[in-house]
Formats: C-alpha cells, structure tokens, sequence
C-alpha cells in the first residue's frame, strides 16, 4: 500500500510514501513468540516507512498522518533505523533558519545525525519484557524495534508498556510522589512556535506546559508535528517561514491532563497515562508531572514492576 499525501501548491504536486522494503517479508511463524503474543496491539510498519534515500521531511509528514512518534527507515540491506518525533523536531528548527525547500534533499543518508541507526533494535526470538525494560533504560530510548534477521516485525513503545502493566494492574507498592518528574518545563502566554521546539531542544524534553491562570495544559512534539505538518502549514512554512515560526503559542494543539493523587500507587496511573494524549499526568498539588518512564522504568529500576517480566 502506498499513501499520498498531497502538500497544498507544493512544487511537485504529491508525494509518495511508503515504498520501501526491509527485506523478504517474515516468517508467519514470529506471531507465535511470546513477546508478540504479550503485545498484540504494537505498531506494525507494514509500509509505513522511508528509504534511506527519500527526504526526511517525508518522516515528518508520515507521523503527522499515521499519529506514531517513530518511523523505520529501509537501507540497502533492510532496517537502517528509525527518525524519532525528536529528529523532526531538530529538523523544524533547522526549517526555521534554512528554509523548507533547501532541506528537501535533506535525507538520512547524507543527514545521518537525524536518524537513530541499528542500535535501537532487538532481535525478535529469546526476548523479554525485562530486556526491553533495561535495553530502554540503557539507550534512553522509548522505542525498541524487534528484528527477525534484517526485516523489522514491529516496535514496542514505552506506553505499550504502560498498556501491558495495565492489563496486569498489580499494585507495586511505588506512590506517584516517589517517581514524578519533578522538573516540568514551562512556556510563556507569549511564547512562539519556534521557543516551543527551542524549548525542546534545548532541555531534551517531549512536552512542556502551557498556563493560563488555574488551567493547565500540554503541548506535546506530536502536537506540533501534526500542527506543522498539516497541508496548509507545510505551505505556509515554506513560503513564509518567518510568520510560521513566529505564530503565538496559543494557536498549538494543546491536551488537556489529568491528575494523579500523589499518594496513590503507581499502578493506579497506569490505565490514564496510555489512553491520555497527553501521556501524562499532573501530580495533585505539586509542581510535578508523571511519564509512562517515571510510571514503569523507574518501578523497575527499583525492583518493584511486579508484573510478568518474562
């Protein structure tokens, strides 16, 4: 299958996505091994990917239609890597002082420094939840891609693993207060497009808060992906890029949050954070905020994720 998205006056007209290959397909027989059996509901790319040779911003474009935050990328050989929500986000500040049209041959070819390569994969057969967990923690990566050999069967996210906690609930004796993040990045009422993906950038962060007296909201990467990704954005950040990049803040998509009592366990959290789209919870009272890393990667790091880690 191969989608078409059109850009509104791009030169070129449409643009084609999704061609790719990683190879010969796999075996039907990975759908027997338990770690696809325990995550059902993982993204599968299928063709939903880029060649190592076709623009970045087609990543950007892909994620913004596909709503995912990773998208494989096919060498000559199968699975290259990926071009995570952060690479694009690196690749809009980039827009901001280049341009659009001078970075539509920027690909992850000849811009290898906004694609994550192979070491964010893990070999499909023999695998654990607990190997996905330390491999997380050890990359920092909420991403890991599942191989068998060179074809990329799937990738399971960090709030696949929130899901997968969820579907066990099982108290781990950790309170939200233990493990919130206790540094939340705020944004000004006059803030700009540009001072958000700054913001970002700058203080490595996916979402950061946006206030306007008792109310509190947030704008997340895959909100501005999708916000400047959209048709009639992609035009108006090529051809004026310096009123896009200077629009106020307010006119970003924005999520509302839920909140979290700081006292209750961990595991409490654990069904609102993978439905939320904002991935997130505010910490009842404080000046905190709770991640699906904070929710299970630290439980775990502490011994105290008592659910099937096999």
């Amino acid at each position: 299958m191969t989608y078409f998205i059109p850009l509104e006056r791009n030169v070129g007209g449409s643009v084609s996505i999704g061609v790719a290959s990683f190879g010969d397909s796999y075996n039907d027989s990975v759908e027997s091994i338990p770690i696809l059996q325990r995550f059902p509901w993982i993204f599968r790319p299928d063709n939903t990917r880029i060649t190592e040779n076709d623009p970045i911003i087609m990543s950007g474009m892909l994620m913004a239609f596909k709503g995912v935050d990773c998208i494989p990328v096919a060498g000559d050989w199968g699975f290259a890597g990926v071009v995570t929500s952060y690479e694009i986000i690196k690749f809009l500040r980039r827009a901001s002082n280049e341009g659009v049209a001078s970075l539509l041959r920027c690909t992850p070819k000849n811009n290898p420094e906004l694609v994550l390569r192979r070491d964010v994969a893990l070999p499909l057969y023999d695998l654990s939840v607990s190997n996905i967990l330390n491999y997380m923690f050890y990359t920092k990566f909420g991403n890991v891609c599942l191989l068998q050999e060179d074809s990329l069967v799937g990738i399971i996210s960090l709030r696949d693993i929130v899901r997968y906690a969820y579907s066990q609930l099982i108290d781990t004796g950790v309170k939200t207060g233990e493990v919130a993040s206790r540094a939340v990045i705020r944004v000004s009422r006059d803030a700009t497009l540009l001072d958000v993906i700054d913001l970002m950038l700058t203080r490595g962060v996916r979402r950061v808060i946006y206030e306007d007296g008792d109310e509190r909201r947030v704008i997340n990467d895959m909100g501005v992906i999708q916000y400047a990704f959209s048709n009639e954005n992609l035009a108006a950040m090529r051809d004026t890029p310096e009123e896009f990049f200077s629009r106020p803040v307010e006119e970003l998509p924005m999520v509302e949050v839920g909140v979290a009592e700081i006292g209750m366990d961990v595991a409490e959290t654990w069904g609102e954070i993978y439905r939320s789209p904002a991935g997130c919870l505010f910490v009842e009272d404080t000046d905190m905020i709770l991640t699906p890393w904070d929710a299970v990667i630290k439980p775990f790091l502490l011994g105290k994720l008592p659910i099937d880690l096999s």
